[in-house]
């Protein structure tokens, strides 16, 4: 979003030292935006399990950590930090999914079932409607030139990191695969048919 807000000339203001903190390069931004270097390859190419799965898991591990005849378990050296954009990118692109519907869907799936009132804007009403997780459907910006009455639809634009996030493997070794899909139901997928003028969406850094 830093980035972009470079990119686009916002005029927003930001103080040097906070974007090194984000691990931006002051000089990369401004006065010009410079182009990113390629993609850095995660060093192991495993995406990450959740680690504690919601408040109980938490109370769990306050409880061992103040039981004297618990087990110890050696604290791990932190790994260091990375060392620029894209090194971030590539540990960010890996970093668990806190999905609470997937990992204890008996906890909060009842909740998701109840009905709560919503305006329609096609009704122009509010209606009683119960909340069905579906995926999100991609859809291009729509471009209308006034002056020809042509409607262009643009491609979607899908950050770098997906594509790194897709090659790398899950423990059990199945793939990613985004749950975002496109109006004709198709995936982001790496196969060569997507790519092209004919592609459904295009890769962006």
């Amino acid at each position: 979003m830093i980035r972009q807000c470079f990119k686009r000339e916002t005029g927003m203001i930001f103080l040097k030292a906070k974007l090194e903190e984000f691990h931006l390069n002051p000089d990369s931004l401004y006065p010009v935006v410079q182009p990113r270097p390629g993609p850095v390859a995660p060093k192991i190419p495993k995406i990450q399990p959740p680690g504690r799965l919601g408040p109980i898991d938490t109370v769990k591990s306050w409880f061992n950590s103040i039981n004297p005849f618990g087990s110890r378990e050696p604290k791990q050296e932190p790994p260091p930090p990375p060392a620029n954009e894209e090194e971030a990118d590539a540990i960010d692109a890996l970093a668990p999914i806190y999905d609470m519907l997937d990992i204890k869907p008996q906890m909060w799936l009842p909740f998701e079932k109840l009905k709560l009132k919503v305006y329609d804007m096609k009704l122009g009403k509010y209606v009683t409607r119960a909340y069905n997780k579906q995926p999100r459907t991609l859809r291009g910006p729509i471009f209308v030139d006034l002056a020809t009455k042509l409607i262009t639809k643009a491609h979607v634009k899908v950050h770098r990191t997906v594509m790194t996030r897709m090659m790398a493997r899950h423990a059990d070794g199945s793939p990613y695969v985004p749950r975002a899909v496109f109006s004709d139901k198709k995936t982001i997928s790496l196969d060569a048919g997507f790519a092209g003028d004919q592609a459904n969406f295009v890769w962006v850094d």
